[in-house]
């Protein structure tokens, strides 16, 4: 297997720092409405870790995710949520040739959908084990995600 299928990001984490999880014991009357929501730090640096011979970036993501029963007078009573907050250090060898605005960008980018896609498997441990059995949080686009953030 060629080594250029394996990427040089590294990954220490995420580790999940907070969880909070309800789930209705009553199955739900209605349709449901999944709400996602998703934060990040504002204020992300760049560290060069000269020991290392790494660029590293400390990263942290919290993911609200509630289902809503849908009723004809707007949303009804909540069937589940879900809160995590999680914690990590995405890095890449400083040997790595481009810019450090790249750099970040690709850290970013490569942080959100690791921490969202171990997000996803999380929840669907966690409810697969519940009453209302197994939900998977839907996909998102981690690079129009992480462009959503420098416009706000």
């Amino acid at each position: 297997m060629s080594n250029e299928l394996f990427s040089s990001i590294n990954l220490e984490g995420p580790y999940i720092s907070e969880c909070d999880l309800f789930v209705k014991t009553s199955a739900p009357a209605n349709e449901l409405a999944c709400n996602v929501q998703i934060r990040t730090p504002k204020n992300i640096k760049l560290e060069h870790n000269e020991e290392n011979g790494e660029y590293e970036l400390a990263h942290a993501m919290k993911i609200d995710v509630s289902l809503v029963e849908v009723s004809e007078d707007g949303n009804g009573p909540e069937a589940m949520h879900a809160n995590l907050t999680m914690n990590g250090v995405i890095s890449i060898t400083d040997r790595v040739k481009a810019s450090e605005e790249e750099i970040m960008q690709s850290l970013l980018v490569n942080g959100v959908s690791l921490f969202y896609s171990s997000a996803r498997s999380y929840i669907e441990v966690l409810t697969g084990m519940s009453p209302m059995g197994r939900f998977t949080i839907p996909t998102i686009d981690p690079k129009s995600y992480v462009d959503s953030l420098s416009k706000d």
